[in-house]
Formats: C-alpha cells, sequence, structure tokens
C-alpha cells in the first residue's frame, strides 16, 4: 500500500508548525530555569517625605551715595526660592532702584519641590544711602588741592579738557582729607565718584593760572615816635651858669665869685674822696 503524496506546499506547513513548538519549548526552559535561581529585586519606591530647610536671610549693601547703586543679595540656599513682587530671584546681586523707588525691599521665599521651609519667610530690607557732596576744588598758581567734604571716601581724577585720558588719579581720598595737585595746564577738566562706586560724576572744568609773577617786596620806613622838648619858664637859664667874658665892668667881679666857688667844689670833692678811701679799706 502507498503512502499518500505530500504537496509541495503542504511541506511548508509542517515546517512552520515545528518552529514553533520549538520556540514554545525554548520558553519554557528559560521560565524554569529563571524560577530555579529567583527573580531580579524589583526597584525600591521613592519616598515620599519631605525634606525640611531653613531660608538665610537676604542682605542689602549701601554703593557710593544717593542710593542710586545700592544692591541686595539673594542667596543660594538648595531647596529654597526667594520672590521679589511676585518674581523668583536666582542668586545674585540686584538693584534696589530695579525693584524700588524708596529704597525699601520685601522678599519672601517659599519652599522648593520636595522641601519644606521651616523659619522665617520674609524680610523687608532698607538701604539708605548719604547724600552726594561734592569736592572743594581750589586752583592755586601752577595747581590746586582737592578737599573731600563728604562721609565717604571719594575717586578723584584730571586731565585735559576733552580727553578720554586722564592725567592723573586718586582712587580713594578719605572723608577731611586734601590733595595737593601740580599740573602745568591752564584748564582742565576732573571729576569724582564715590571710592566704592565705579559711576563717574559730572565732568566739571577748572582754570589753572600758571607762570605767576611773585609779589613785589614792599618796604615802610620805621615809624619814628614824635619827641617833645619842655619848654623853661621865661627867665629862666636852661644852659647853666653863664662864663661872662663881655659885659659892663662889673662882670669881672663876677666871674670871680663863679671862680671861687668852682674852686672851693673842687677841693671839697678831693677832701671827699680821701674819706670814701679810708673807709673802704678800713
Amino acid at each position: 500500500m502507498r503512502a499518500p503524496r505530500i504537496r509541495h506546499g503542504h511541506r511548508w506547513t509542517v515546517q512552520a508548525l515545528a518552529l514553533l513548538i520549538g520556540l514554545f519549548l525554548l520558553g519554557a526552559t528559560a521560565q524554569s530555569a529563571t524560577a530555579a535561581t529567583g527573580a531580579p529585586t524589583p526597584a525600591p519606591a521613592a519616598s515620599t517625605t519631605a525634606q525640611a530647610v531653613t531660608a538665610v536671610a537676604p542682605t542689602g549693601k549701601t554703593i557710593g551715595c544717593g542710593g542710586i547703586d545700592n544692591l541686595f543679595t539673594i542667596p543660594r540656599v538648595t531647596g529654597v526660592q526667594y520672590l521679589v513682587n511676585g518674581d523668583v530671584l536666582p542668586p545674585n546681586d540686584y538693584l534696589v532702584s530695579d525693584y524700588s523707588t524708596d529704597g525699601s525691599v520685601l522678599v519672601t521665599a517659599r519652599a522648593a519641590t520636595g522641601f519644606t521651609l521651616a523659619g522665617k519667610t520674609s524680610w523687608s530690607l532698607t538701604i539708605a544711602a548719604p547724600e552726594c557732596t561734592p569736592p572743594t576744588v581750589t586752583p592755586k598758581c601752577g595747581g590746586f588741592t582737592v578737599t573731600n567734604r563728604a562721609s565717604y571716601a571719594i575717586g578723584f581724577s584730571w586731565g585735559a579738557h576733552g580727553s578720554p585720558v586722564s592725567d592723573g588719579y586718586y582712587p580713594t581720598i578719605a572723608p577731611g582729607a586734601t590733595k595737593t595737585v601740580t599740573t602745568k595746564r591752564s584748564a582742565l577738566d576732573y571729576s569724582y565718584a564715590p571710592a566704592d562706586d565705579g559711576m563717574e560724576f559730572s565732568i566739571s572744568q577748572l582754570t589753572v593760572p600758571q607762570n605767576c609773577a611773585a609779589p613785589t617786596p614792599t618796604t615802610t620806613a620805621p615809624v619814628v615816635p614824635p619827641t617833645s622838648t619842655a619848654t623853661a619858664p621865661a627867665g629862666t637859664n636852661t644852659t647853666g651858669p653863664a662864663i661872662i667874658t663881655d659885659g659892663p665892668a662889673d662882670g669881672g667881679h663876677l666871674n670871680g665869685l663863679l671862680l671861687s666857688g668852682g674852686l672851693a667844689c673842687a677841693l671839697g670833692a678831693a677832701l671827699t674822696g680821701v674819706g670814701l678811701r679810708r673807709r673802704l679799706t678800713r
């Protein structure tokens, strides 16, 4: 008895069936091996507990004068967001004038996702700057002086009119201090600014006297105090006893008397001298 002949198309069907059976057996073998060695450990579930953080207070800083360049600083704290006027500000320095017109800034803090905030959550910052006070610049022969009248240190520069390059620069002039500048320019520009601020104030012009003539010395005659001569009464002889050499006939008699008196005085003085010598030598 002959076996039935299988058609050509039926041969592919039998092969596909055999392939499916092999794959089934392979999967069953792999599953049995996994069960024997143990299944892989699943990843643990993420924790849902929030981490507590405390916000660091923001700070303010006065720059220069007038309050134009005052700053406030947002600190960097993990898990904390800081807001000003409803805007979240990253950690950095910010101009107060960009967020306030009166120098006061309100900063609030909130927790980022996955964190809880503990402690203070708002701060009101008021940053007051001193008023701007210009220095006193006084020209003199061949230069000028600069006196800082402000309560803060200033920087000061000077140079040719309209030139972007300065002749000189003082980075710091302390409050109340005076600097002396010597220059050969008869006209120049100068500018100043607070020492901790890079913003230049308005430029001013200065005229400096040069080739100044030295003052001519003047001499004043000494003042001689007036002298006064006493006037003797009328009829008084102010020249001493007169020696009459010419006159009436009786003048000889008067001269004789005067000579006799002179001799008597001389003799008395001699005797007195002898007596003094004796008393001193005893």
